[in-house]
This record gives C-alpha cells, sequence and structure tokens, in this order.
C-alpha cells in the first residue's frame, strides 16, 4: 500500500485484488486482522473505491492514524500525473514474497527497489521490463535470482525518475502484476484515479 496527498485527499492504494483477498480472508477467519504500518484497521472501514477492472482500491486514513502507520505520503506537485511514456525511467518498489522470513511473533521484510525503462504503455497501464540485475535493496540483500517470482510486489509504487530541473520522483502507478520468470512488471497508471480517490475506467490521456 502507498500513501500519496493529491491536494484534496490523502489517499492511500492497494492493488484490487489485494484488497480482494483481505475481503475474502476475512469472511472465512474471524481473527483475521488487517495491520498497515503499525496500526491495525478494518480496512473496509476507511475504503472510498474499489475498481476490479482496473485492480485498484483506495483509501483514506484520518492523519492520526496514518501517523501511528508510520507511513509518509508522497507530497503530489500535481495530481493526477501524466501516464508514463515508453522509454522514460522508472522506479518500482514492494516487498515480494520470496524475501519474506517468518520469525516467532512477525513477519521478516525486505524492501525491494528495481529501476528500468518502461517498454510498453498503453491508457491505463505501463510495463516495464526488469531482470535481476535491476533489482536491490537498501540492506543488499534484494538480489535476485534467476528467474525469481516477484509475488507480493502488488500494490508498491512506481515512479517517474527525474533528472531536470531537478533530480525527484514523481508517483506516477501502481503494481498491480510482476513475473520476473518473464522479466515484466505491469503498473496500473495513477491518472486512473482522481484527486478525490475514486477510479475511473477513462483515465487523463494527457502525456
Amino acid at each position: 500500500m502507498c500513501a500519496v496527498h493529491t491536494g484534496e485527499r490523502t489517499l492511500c492504494v492497494t492493488a484490487g485484488h489485494v484488497y480482494s483477498k483481505y475481503l475474502v480472508d476475512r469472511a472465512r477467519y474471524r481473527d483475521l486482522e488487517c495491520q498497515v504500518g503499525s496500526v491495525r484497521v478494518k480496512l473496509e472501514d476507511y475504503l472510498v473505491d474499489h475498481n476490479q477492472e482496473l485492480d485498484l482500491a483506495t483509501f483514506e486514513l484520518s492523519p492520526i492514524l496514518l501517523a501511528g502507520t508510520r507511513m509518509v505520503a508522497h507530497g503530489a506537485g500535481s495530481w493526477p500525473p501524466s501516464r508514463l511514456q515508453e522509454g522514460e525511467i522508472v522506479v518500482l518498489g514492494g516487498y515480494p514474497g520470496l524475501l519474506r522470513e517468518e520469525q516467532v511473533g512477525r513477519v521478516g521484510t525486505t524492501f525491494l527497489s528495481i529501476m528500468a525503462r518502461v517498454a510498453q504503455t498503453s491508457a491505463d497501464h505501463s510495463a516495464t521490463l526488469v531482470g535481476k540485475e535491476d533489482a536491490d535493496s537498501p540492506t543488499g540483500a534484494g538480489k535476485l535470482p534467476t528467474g525469481a517470482e516477484l509475488g507480493g510486489l502488488s500494490g508498491g509504487p512506481a515512479y517517474r525518475y527525474h533528472v531536470k530541473p531537478l533530480e525527484y520522483l514523481e508517483l506516477v502507478g501502481f503494481i498491480y502484476e510482476a513475473s520476473l520468470q518473464y522479466e515484466i512488471v505491469f503498473a496500473r497508471h495513477a491518472s486512473c484515479i482522481s484527486s478525490s480517490g475514486r477510479i475511473t475506467a477513462s483515465p487523463d490521456l494527457g502525456s
């Protein structure tokens, strides 16, 4: 899940299928809880929109809850951002399942970042070809074996890498599918989400 301030609301965004699976498990297991950062929440109470076709879900947590999660909301310069274009450099991130370590009372996770060029775009998504040489983590533990699966990255951010006039990252998408077997990561354009958090099947088509 990523947090972003659109100028109108502070939204938390994840992949739609992640939220759908949470609802299924909530109905199946009475004691199941959702923990966002350091805070346990009944996630459905904070839902803004859920679109299965575009595989996105948006939520709004109060400032107090968001502070408790220890998440830092990305401050968007403008919203919605323009969609990614072929050839642009993108930084993708998340917590793939293959790097998780189950321990007593907790699950250790390693953040993985991938920098690569966008290979293809459409009206609502981008596709980035990646390889293990593109991946790394702050601790150095994120080096991937050949053909490693990236399940668990869904809901992670996609940032456009700007060099001029200043070097900075712009949140422009959300990962909904990733596989190193095929060396590709798909991200939904952030322009599919309005500043209020509503998800639209007719995203901004500006470049």
